[in-house]
């Protein structure tokens, strides 16, 4: 099933065991893609799965503390104030193992 930014609304939220996601914003691009931004906490300790997309790319930014973002086999650390862009196609996933 393909989940679009469309299927979401400012407000929507949800607890995971990793976590929890808000949606913050819906809308589209100037060039007319959607998107869709989120307020996503991984909690200490967890991770989520391994996914990849093949109708988005994702911009990760963080906000606080450390992320850990593995994406094609490459893990990179990020630290406040710093992102990641995550290719159209690309096998990725986050996890917060500083906390």
């Amino acid at each position: 099933m393909k989940v679009q930014s469309s299927d979401y609304k400012p407000g929507d939220s949800d607890i995971r065991p990793w976590g929890s996601y808000e949606v913050t914003g819906v809308g589209k691009t100037p060039d007319g893609a959607d998107y869709c931004d989120k307020i996503i906490v991984v909690n200490p300790g967890q991770i989520l799965s391994l996914q990849s997309h093949k109708h988005r790319q994702e911009l990760w930014r963080v906000t606080e503390g450390v992320l850990t973002v593995i994406c094609d086999g490459e893990r990179k650390t990020l630290k406040q104030g710093q992102s990641v862009s995550i290719p159209l196609g690309a096998v990725h996933c986050m996890a917060n193992l500083e906390d």
